[in-house]
């Protein structure tokens, strides 16, 4: 069964300041997923995702170093790499 993600709605923020990146709505009208848990500004690394159409979602990611990355699996362990 083949998967697609549109990843074409994809914004970076990087640096200590990730004000940018808006988690007042995390839970409520997007999902989010941040470090040091339930943060809710200058977090450590901090992923937010919308649907954004029938087959995609916007993805936002936010970390204080240089580098952030997202990966996607079929199972739970990493092993069947979308």
């Amino acid at each position: 069964m083949s998967r697609f993600v549109d990843m074409t709605n994809f914004n970076l923020f990087q640096g200590v300041d990730n004000t940018a990146l808006d988690l007042s709505t995390c839970g409520k009208s997007k999902g989010c997923y941040t470090k040091p848990n339930e943060c809710t500004s200058n977090c450590d690394v901090a992923v937010t995702w919308i649907k954004d159409g029938s087959n995609g979602f916007k993805f936002e990611m936010s970390s204080k170093d240089d580098y952030v990355a997202l990966g996607f699996s079929t199972d739970a362990d990493m092993v069947n790499i979308i």
